[in-house]
C-alpha cells in the first residue's frame, strides 16, 4: 500500500470506539484491489483486494491493526460513526480481470484554446485552428460522465481557462460530482478577479510563470506574484508555479527561484521544455543533454538551499529521478510517462488524446460526448498504443528501451520523431554493463562508439561486448560496415570501417597541405550531437498539422 501524493494527517493513536471512512473518501475497484482517494487532501493509495474489502466492510470486519494505523495516519479513517458513503460495485461480483486501470485517475481538459497572451514558448498555438468549445450544458454532461466513470481529479487548463465566463459554474458542477478540480492559469490579474467565484469549488490554482517579465521587471512582477499568492492562500486554496526548463530559465534559475521564494511560493513544478509553435524558438531554447546534466547538479544544490519549497518535476523529466530504485520510485508514486495508463487529455470539444502534449489530429482516440468512455479507454487504438509503448519496437530499439530506469521513467513520447520511441533528450541513460547488453544495446553502443572511432576489430568487438566470433561478425555485417580491401571479414583480426556522417563531413571540410584535418572527429561529433538536440519532432511537422 503506497501513498502517491498528499501529506496525510496524524492524530492520537488512542484506541477509538469505532472507525469509519470519512465522507471525503472515494474508492474504485481495480484488478489488484482498488484505489482509495481522499478528496480533502489529494492523497491517493492503492490497496490489495483484502484491504479494499476490509475498508468496504469496516464496521463488520476485524481489520489488521497495522493497516488501521497506516490509514489513520494518512487521514482516511476517523473516529465516529457517520453513515458509510456508497461505493461503486458489488463486493460479491468478480474482480476486474484487466491489469490496466478501469478508468484514468486524472483527466486533463484544455477547456479552451483561446488566449489573450502571445507567449513565445506556447505550444498550444498549434491547436488553435477551429476547435469547438463545449457549452455549459455540454460541459455539465461531460463532468457527469467523468464522475460516473470513476475519475478522481480534473485538471483544467487551456489556452487561458479564465476566458471562459462559466468556469466557476463548471468547477462547481465538478465538485458536486465528487471530482477534485485544479485550474492552471497564465493570467494572475484575471485569477484575482475570478478567485471569489472559484474558491468554493477549486482545490488548487496554479500559475504558469511569465519568467521573461519577472527577469525584466522583478520589482513590478514580485508585487503581482505576492498579491497572487496571498489572495490564493487566504481563499484556502493550494497554489504553485509552473516553470519550463528552457535555456533562458536554466541560465537564470537561481535568480528566478530567489524571486519565487520572495513571492511566497512553496511549490514549484519544473516542466520539461516542450516544442513551441516556432521552430526557431525551439532551436534557441531547447537545452542540450549536456546542459540538462549540468543542471541536475545545480538543482540538487537549489533544493538543499530552499528546504521550505517543494520542488516537483513533470513526467517528461522523470530521468532526473532515474537513480531511484524501483521500490523507491513506487513509494514516491513515480511512474514516468503515464499517458493513456493513468491520465488522458481532452480538447475543448471533449476529443480524447493520450496526454496534453500528444494532441495531433492523428492522436485523437474518440470523443467522450459521442463515444462510450469505457470503450475509448479499453479499445481505442491510440490509447492502447500509448498505454503499452514500452513493449513497442520503436521504444525497445532506443536507449530508453534498454535503460535500467525504463519502468519508472521511459522518457517522453513528445520528443521522439514518431511520438512513440525513445526520448533523445535524456542526458545520461542508466545502461547495463557492455557485456550485459543485448543485440539492441550493442547496436546502439556501437553507433556511439563509431562517432569517436572510425573502425573496430572483430576481436575488439568480442572483448567489448563479451560475444563469440560468429555473433560479432554477424552483427558487424548487419550494420553495413566495410572491411579492408581483400579481407572477407571472417577473422578475429578483421577490421571493420564505419561509413558514417562524421567521416563524410571531415572529408568535405578538408585538410591542411600536410594532411591534417581542419576539424577532429570529436568536434564533428559534438556538432552533430548539438544539432540532434535541436531537431523539431517530425510528427509535429507533418503537413496535416500545419494545414
Amino acid at each position: 500500500m503506497h501513498a502517491s501524493k498528499g501529506e496525510g494527517k496524524k492524530d492520537s493513536m488512542a484506541e477509538p470506539k469505532s472507525l469509519t471512512l470519512h465522507a471525503g473518501v472515494r474508492m474504485r475497484r481495480e484488478s489488484f484491489g482498488g484505489i482509495i482517494f481522499d478528496t480533502t487532501s489529494g492523497t491517493m493509495i492503492e490497496v490489495d483486494r483484502e484491504a479494499y474489502q476490509m475498508l468496504c466492510n469496516l464496521r463488520d470486519a476485524d481489520p489488521s491493526a497495522s493497516v488501521i494505523q497506516t490509514l489513520r495516519e494518512l487521514g482516511f479513517l476517523e473516529e465516529g460513526s457517520p453513515p458509510l458513503p456508497d461505493f461503486p460495485g458489488d463486493l460479491s461480483a468478480d474482480w476486474p480481470t484487466d491489469i490496466s486501470l478501469s478508468a484514468p485517475e486524472t483527466v486533463h481538459w484544455a477547456i479552451t484554446y483561446r488566449c489573450n497572451a502571445d507567449c513565445v514558448d506556447c505550444y498550444a498555438k498549434r491547436n488553435k485552428g477551429g476547435c469547438m468549445e463545449l457549452g455549459t450544458a455540454q460541459a455539465a454532461r461531460l463532468i457527469k460522465l467523468l464522475a460516473d466513470w470513476g475519475v478522481f481529479q480534473l485538471a483544467i487548463g487551456g489556452g487561458e481557462p479564465l476566458l471562459r465566463g462559466d468556469l466557476a459554474e463548471i468547477a462547481g458542477l465538478a465538485k458536486e460530482q465528487g471530482l477534485v478540480t485544479h485550474v492552471t492559469t497564465g493570467d494572475h490579474s484575471a485569477a484575482l478577479e475570478a478567485l471569489p467565484s472559484l474558491a468554493q469549488s477549486v482545490a488548487s490554482l496554479h500559475l504558469g510563470l511569465k519568467f521573461q517579465q519577472l527577469l525584466a521587471e522583478p520589482s513590478k512582477e514580485l508585487k503581482n506574484l505576492r498579491e497572487f499568492v496571498t489572495a490564493v492562500h487566504n481563499a484556502g486554496l493550494a497554489t504553485g508555479v509552473n516553470l519550463p526548463l528552457c535555456n533562458m530559465v536554466i541560465k537564470h534559475f537561481d535568480e528566478l527561484i530567489f524571486y519565487l521564494a520572495q513571492a511566497g511560493f512553496k511549490r514549484i513544478i519544473l516542466l520539461c521544455y516542450k516544442p513551441p509553435f516556432s521552430e526557431a524558438r525551439w532551436r534557441a531554447e531547447n537545452p542540450t543533454g549536456a546542459i540538462l546534466k549540468e543542471f541536475e547538479t545545480q538543482l540538487a544544490a537549489t533544493i538543499r538551499n530552499h528546504s521550505d519549497i517543494a520542488f516537483r518535476v513533470d513526467c517528461a523529466l522523470s530521468f532526473m529521478q532515474r537513480s531511484l530504485t524501483p521500490q523507491q520510485a513506487a513509494e514516491h508514486g513515480i511512474r514516468g510517462c503515464v499517458a493513456a495508463s493513468r491520465i488522458i487529455s481532452l480538447g475543448p470539444d471533449a476529443t480524447v488524446y493520450p496526454c496534453s502534449q500528444l494532441t495531433h489530429p492523428d492522436m485523437a482516440a474518440g470523443n467522450l460526448l459521442i463515444d462510450s468512455p469505457e470503450e475509448v479507454w479499453r479499445n481505442a487504438t491510440r490509447i492502447k498504443k500509448y498505454r503499452s509503448f514500452r513493449q513497442k519496437k520503436a521504444f525497445k530499439h532506443s536507449y530508453c528501451g534498454i535503460c535500467r530506469a525504463k519502468d519508472q521513467c521511459g522518457g517522453c513520447r513528445v520528443f521522439s520523431d514518431d511520438a512513440l520511441g525513445g526520448d533523445p533528450g535524456c542526458p545520461e541513460p542508466m545502461l547495463p554493463g557492455l557485456t550485459e547488453l543485448g543485440p539492441i544495446g550493442r547496436r546502439l553502443d556501437l553507433e556511439n562508439y563509431l562517432t569517436g572511432n572510425s573502425c573496430i576489430f572483430v576481436e575488439d568487438y568480442m572483448l567489448r561486448y563479451g560475444v563469440g566470433q560468429a555473433k560479432a561478425i554477424k552483427e558487424l555485417r548487419a550494420e553495413g560496415l566495410l572491411t579492408a580491401d581483400g579481407d572477407n571479414g571472417r577473422k578475429k583480426g578483421s577490421l571493420y570501417f564505419a561509413r558514417n556522417t562524421i567521416s563524410e563531413i571531415i572529408e568535405m571540410i578538408g585538410s591542411t597541405p600536410g594532411g591534417v584535418p581542419f576539424v577532429s572527429r570529436e568536434e564533428v561529433a559534438a556538432w552533430l550531437e548539438e544539432e540532434d538536440s535541436h531537431n523539431y519532432p517530425a510528427w509535429i511537422k507533418r503537413k496535416r498539422w500545419r494545414d
